[in-house]
């Protein structure tokens, strides 16, 4: 059989866009590594808080300019860097049977001038990021429950979207949402998506990472994971490598280039559903038993790690040298190399994954409120 030579370059956004606190998808940038080289501080003042009205359990996305979150009750909102409403957008859709409003399990993603929002019975709504109107809406017709991606292929920017019975795959237009192509799937996918260069990356229950085309949705390449190592988190890719754990709580380091596993970290248990946050040097993850660990990128060793024994731990983030986790509704902040703890706010019972947005920590909660840390003016 005739393989596709693959090609790599990281489809990130540029340094100086991270620094000025774009974080366009629930975990950073599309690859979702996780990673921001904004300077966050030792001891973060709260800084405001908004009342979302209803839960907030998926992390806020921001394009550096306004940040945008969805709450349990159907809102989408936009606001401002300083906490003040934008606009607020709730989808109600009406059939022959009933009305309803829309819903979502997804994390929003920001694709260009919108904002993509996927209600958990697969209809996405493009919503324009400076008003909330509708751009266009695209309907999958199938449950959905991981992140959209955003990349380029052919010179077009492509939304894809993952649906979750069979890991069904959907290229749509990012500006028009007309569909470009569709890949059936062959297999249950709870996860979410990273794109790289013109590739699109994700795990299964298939036991391992799919490689995917921008170009057509055809398969290029699949790293098997083993038996017993489904995966249903999100994987996170930096360069030509990518991280993610399994449902046996092992963290997988694998080489997308050549198709294989380069180390493993198995002193874990649980299943791990959280996306790793990965530097040059480090690799950080919450485990199945809800502990923080953190080890070495080069080989899987472990530099220290936080025992907390979270029901409900969310993705952690690296910021420079700190590193931010939510367990059970308490931040955490620790220096990312020896593990010191720096900081801890409790925000409720549970709240998301951070966002960083510039010099901000931004996260969402069960209480309804979105909060903002950061350096006092």
């Amino acid at each position: 059989m005739t393989r596709r030579r693959l090609t790599w370059c990281c489809l990130m956004l540029p340094a100086a866009a991270v620094l000025g606190g774009t974080w366009p998808s629930y975990h950073g940038v599309y690859a979702l590594d996780g990673y921001s080289d904004a300077a966050v501080p030792d001891k973060p003042a709260l800084l405001w808080t908004y009342k979302a009205g209803a839960a907030v359990s998926t992390a806020p996305v921001s394009d550096g300019t306004r940040i945008y979150v969805a709450n349990s009750a159907g809102d989408i909102t936009a606001l401002t860097r300083t906490g003040e409403k934008v606009w607020s957008r709730r989808i109600v859709e009406v059939s022959q049977t009933a009305t309803q409003t829309v819903s979502y399990t997804a994390p929003l993603l920001l694709a260009g001038s919108n904002v993509m929002a996927v209600s958990g019975g697969g209809k996405a709504y493009a919503l324009a990021a400076d008003d909330g109107h509708t751009v266009w809406t695209f309907d999958t017709a199938d449950s959905v429950q991981g992140a959209p991606t955003l990349g380029r292929a052919d010179g077009v920017e492509r939304v894809v979207i993952l649906t979750q019975p069979n890991g069904g795959l959907f290229g749509v237009d990012a500006a028009t949402g007309r569909a470009a192509w569709t890949n059936s799937g062959s297999a249950r996918a709870d996860g979410h998506l990273a794109s790289t260069g013109d590739s699109i990356v994700f795990g299964s229950c298939a036991a391992g990472v799919h490689i995917v085309s921008f170009v057509d949705g055809t398969q290029k390449g699949f790293i098997a994971t083993g038996e017993g190592h489904e995966i249903a988190g999100g994987v996170a890719v930096n360069g030509d490598q990518a991280f993610t754990g399994t449902r046996s709580g092992h963290l997988v380091a694998l080489s997308l280039k050549d198709e294989k596993e380069l180390w493993r970290f198995e002193d874990a248990s649980g299943e791990l559903f959280t996306t790793p946050a990965v530097s040059a040097s480090n690799v950080a993850f919450a485990t199945g038993e809800g502990n923080l660990v953190c080890v070495k990128r080069s080989d899987g060793t472990k530099a220290w790690s936080h025992d907390a024994a979270a029901a409900s731990p969310q993705s952690p983030v690296i910021a420079g040298n700190r590193v931010l986790a939510a367990l059970d509704g308490t931040l955490y902040l620790y220096d990312l190399a020896d593990g010191k703890q720096l900081w801890t706010y409790r925000v409720g019972d549970g709240c998301t994954s951070p966002a960083l947005v510039g010099g901000l920590i931004v996260v969402g909660g069960d209480d309804g409120t979105v909060r903002a840390f950061g350096a006092r003016p």
